[in-house]
This record gives structure tokens, C-alpha cells and sequence, in this order.
């Protein structure tokens, strides 16, 4: 049975603009971005390799404030009293033995940092998920107490107190902190890496303009009155098919559903083929004539005034009819959010947001939207894993522009407590998957084994390495059927600090 997401995402595909495959066109150079795309491209890259060269090599990066602790949660006994204890400073040993029932979790890695996200928050605390069976951090978050950021936190209490209600058990969790916290800097090696990332990726730029109209529907439909006539227009003169069937009823019984799924089948067939040929179509029918293009150009300025297009399809018409200039600006006014896992239209936005940047040399979008495609950076309802493998990483297009893949991708993964604004971060899964189809393997694997081993690098910097390598393993695993040689990894955990080395195992 037909579900509401499956069926709206049917009609939704047929009007996105190279919406009918699973994923995007591959040219006869292999990649997704012609011959010509490239030459452009690669012309930017080379100057930015210049840039960057000349770059001051001295630029200090710094860690994440980090530090050492316990972490404890206490559900039973006298909670109100555990809490009075914490307040009086009392050390872990006493509370350990005077309330039993407690769980602790000891010497975990923690990060500090100001809660931007939650302005109920002021400092934010969260521990790093290690060991088996361990995949998320504990984290607390403490309101109203912005001071408490710069403070001396060595042998102290951070807590956070549930009083619990009808449906929730009272219960207090707590991190003790058994060292300062730091912000180590990055060695020069792990600094430049951090470096390419920015002087290739502008961090000046953004993808989305500050004006995001994915709800413009809801404002004075005069101002889409010249757009609405342009597609009127055009789906008149190419005969789109109309819907006239009855709206889907979860309802009805089950004879009434499979009548409405048929007129609905059949419909989409009908919209599929109209769909496959409203491109040849228009060429053979409207390029000529006069007021097509002039309903066009009203339409465009009119979308241009009011910042918004009403939709993709009228970008595209834009983009191969008018100007690819005007079609990325349009674009770059209007977010679009994934109604579920398979939904593929943020991805392809991101696509032909890549594609116009290349074709009108605006490389800061470019670089961005391509990164966002290969993180698979982008908002949606539900992402199950399940949708998330139908999708590519895309690397190869990097490596053929001659960008230094190695240290642009290591750049992203690295964190850092003094970022340029709008410096572009990796996903750390997601990265493990591209560098798995990367041509420099060999290359990539000693840079990670290198940071991992490497006691000036920090230690959430170098954990967070271990999981990128073992991300890569995974998926260099899946694409060729066989797992890398994992014995250099083994060796270089061995030379983590023995707090976080010790919660390390790996499956035989």
C-alpha cells in the first residue's frame, strides 16, 4: 500500500529539474560536471593553489577546550540529598559510597563549549562516545551561568537535576572534573591542513542568501502573478496532464483505496510522459515565439524583485531559457527540505546549484555546494540509512581538479575552538565513505595514522581521527570486499593517551 510520503514525492519528482534518476547525470568524462565545467574549474583551483603557498604558514590553531572526568547519574535513593552533596563539593569516593545505586563512567574525554544553538543555555559539556557499545556522549547543559565558561573547573561538580513528574523518574547526572580544561594548539602539519580547507572553501561566502522563501506560497500571490502566467502558459501550449482523480483516503476501505492508487497510477504515467518530452516540446514549439519569451523575462524580473522563484521547475526554464546567472541567483534564494529519506530534491538543488556556480565561475558556491553533496549535508524529515546508501560521495570530481583531496578533507575533520567564521566542517561518516573511493589511499591512510599517534596533536582530535579511519575501513571494505590491513591502526590506538587507548577493541 501506497504511503502519503511515496506519493507526494512521485508528483514532486516529476517537476524537479534532473529529478528522474536516482541520483545525477555522469558525463562521458565520468563525472557529473563536463569537460568544459571542468577546464573552468580546474583554471580557479590552480590560482587558489598559488594563494595558497604564499599563505603566512604560521597561523595558530586551537583545540577544543578539553578535559578529563567521571561521569555519574543517580535514579534511586535520596536524590534531593545527592544533589546537596554535589553543591558542598563532595569528592567522588564519598558519593560513590554513600549513594551505591549511582553509575559511573570513568575518565571520559570532555569538551566545553558556549551553547550558541540554545540561548536558554549558557556552557555546554559533552563527553566523547568510546568503547563498545558506547555511540553517544553524555552531555549537560547549564543555563544562565556564562562565567561559568572561563572558570577553573579542575576537582569540581557540574550537574543537572530531573525532579521528575507523573511519567519521569527524579534522578541527577553530573559530570567531576579531574583536570582543566585546555585548548591545546594544532601542530603546523594539522594547522595548514586546517588552512587549505579555509583558503579554498571562501568563508566569506555562503550558499543560501539571508532571504530563504520556501514558504512563499503563503504570501500575496500577487507577486508571483507574471511566474504563474509564464507556467500556465507553457504547461497550456504542452498539454500538461491535470489531476482529476479523488484525494487518497486513509480511511476507505480498501477497494475505494486501490481505485484512487489506479487513477493515481495512471495519472503519474500520464505526468511522467509529459514530463520526459516538456523539454523538446518547448524547443520545438515556444523558443520561437514571441510570447514565450516575453512572459519569460517578466516572469524572471519579477522573481529577481521578489528574491523567490515559485518553483524548480521554473528555475529551469530560467536556467536553459534566459540566463544562467539569473537561475543560480534564484536558487540561492530558496531552501529545500527533504519530506523523508528518499526524498532527493535537497541533493539535486544542491546539484544545479553546483553545476550554474562552475558555469558562471562563482567558485565559492561552487566548492560549498559540492561539499555539502559529498557530506550529504542537508535538512530532511527522517535520513535512514537505508536512503542514505543510494547516495555518492562524489570525490573524484575533487581529485581531477588537482585539489589537494588528502588535505582538504583531513582539514574538515579536524576541530578546532578558533575557526575563520564560516569555516566549512566535515561529517565525519560521511568523509570515511568518500576517502573510501579516493586514488590516494595510500596517502590518506598515513596522514590519519600519523595524527593518531601523534601526542602534540589533542586528544578529541586524534579520537576523532580513530573514527574517520574506521569509517574509511568500513566502506573500503564495502566497495571492494575486503578490509584494508587494520594492523598499523592497532599500533597507532596503542600510542593514545591509556585512558582513551584502554576503552579501544576491534572485532577479529
Amino acid at each position: 500500500m501506497r504511503t502519503f510520503c511515496s506519493l507526494a514525492l512521485a508528483l514532486l519528482s516529476t517537476v524537479c529539474c534532473f529529478g528522474q534518476s536516482p541520483e545525477f547525470t555522469v558525463h562521458s568524462n565520468g563525472l557529473i560536471y563536463s569537460d568544459t565545467t571542468m577546464r573552468q574549474l580546474a583554471f580557479i583551483v590552480d590560482s587558489l593553489n598559488l594563494k595558497f603557498k604564499v599563505c603566512d604558514p604560521n597561523q595558530t590553531y586551537y583545540s577544543p577546550y578539553q578535559a578529563t572526568g567521571h561521569y555519574i547519574t543517580l535514579r534511586e535513593g535520596d536524590i534531593q540529598a545527592a544533589v546537596e552533596d554535589i553543591r558542598k563539593s563532595i569528592s567522588v569516593e564519598d558519593f560513590l559510597g554513600k549513594y551505591p545505586a549511582c553509575i559511573i563512567n570513568r575518565d571520559e574525554l570532555i569538551l566545553k563549549k558556549h551553547d550558541t544553538d540554545n540561548p536558554k543555555y549558557s556552557v555546554e559539556f559533552e563527553s566523547v562516545p568510546l568503547g563498545k557499545n558506547q555511540y553517544y556522549g553524555h552531555r549537560i547543559r547549564i543555563s544562565n551561568n556564562a562565567e561559568l565558561y572561563n572558570r577553573n573547573l579542575q576537582n569540581t561538580w557540574v550537574y543537572s537535576h530531573y525532579p521528575g513528574n507523573a511519567n519521569t523518574q527524579e534522578s541527577v547526572q553530573a559530570f567531576y572534573f579531574t583536570s582543566e580544561f585546555v585548548a591545546r594548539p594544532l601542530p603546523e602539519y594539522c594547522a595548514r591542513m586546517v588552512q587549505y580547507v579555509d583558503c579554498m572553501v571562501d568563508t566569506t561566502t555562503q550558499i543560501f542568501r539571508e532571504v530563504d522563501r520556501e514558504s512563499v506560497a503563503s504570501e500575496d500571490s500577487l507577486q508571483w502573478q507574471n511566474q504563474q502566467a509564464f507556467l500556465d502558459y507553457v504547461h497550456t501550449r504542452t498539454k500538461k496532464p491535470v489531476y482529476e482523480g479523488r484525494d487518497y483516503d486513509e480511511s476507505a476501505s480498501e477497494e475505494t483505496r486501490k481505485e484512487i492508487e489506479k487513477e493515481f497510477d495512471d495519472f503519474y504515467a500520464r505526468l511522467m510522459q509529459w514530463d520526459s518530452l516538456r523539454i523538446s516540446l518547448i524547443d520545438s514549439l515556444l523558443v520561437q515565439d514571441e510570447k514565450f519569451q516575453s512572459l519569460l523575462d517578466k516572469a524572471v524580473a519579477e522573481a529577481l524583485a521578489f528574491q523567490a522563484s515559485v518553483d524548480d521547475e521554473f528555475e529551469e526554464y530560467t536556467w536553459r531559457y534566459h540566463s544562467a546567472k539569473a537561475a543560480l541567483e534564484l536558487k540561492r534564494h530558496r531552501r529545500v527540505r527533504g519530506m523523508c529519506s528518499q526524498d532527493q530534491r535537497p541533493r539535486i538543488h544542491a546539484m544545479n546549484i553546483a553545476i550554474l556556480s562552475a558555469e558562471t565561475v562563482n567558485w565559492p558556491v561552487f566548492l560549498r555546494a559540492h561539499l555539502d553533496i559529498m557530506n550529504d549535508r542537508f535538512t530532511r524529515m527522517s535520513d535512514g540509512s537505508y536512503a542514505q546508501a543510494t547516495r555518492k560521495t562524489y570525490i573524484r570530481e575533487l581529485e581531477e581538479l588537482d585539489i589537494n583531496v588528502p588535505d582538504l578533507l583531513l582539514g574538515t575533520a579536524l576541530l578546532v575552538d578558533n575557526p575563520s567564521g564560516n569555516h566549512y566542517y566535515g561529517n565525519i561518516a560521511r568523509l570515511g565513505r568518500a576517502l573510501a573511493e579516493t586514488q590516494f589511499a595510500a596517502e590518506i591512510e598515513n596522514n590519519m595514522i600519523k595524527i593518531i599517534e601523534d601526542s602534540s596533536v589533542d586528544d578529541y582530535n586524534r579520537i576523532r581521527i580513530y573514527y574517520l579511519f574506521m569509517n574509511y575501513t568500513y566502506y573500503r571494505k564495502e566497495n571492494s570486499g575486503k578490509q584494508p590491513d587494520i594492523s598499523r591502526l592497532k599500533q597507532a590506538v596503542q600510542k593514545l593517551p591509556k585512558y582513551l587507548a584502554s576503552r579501544i577493541t576491534f572485532e577479529e
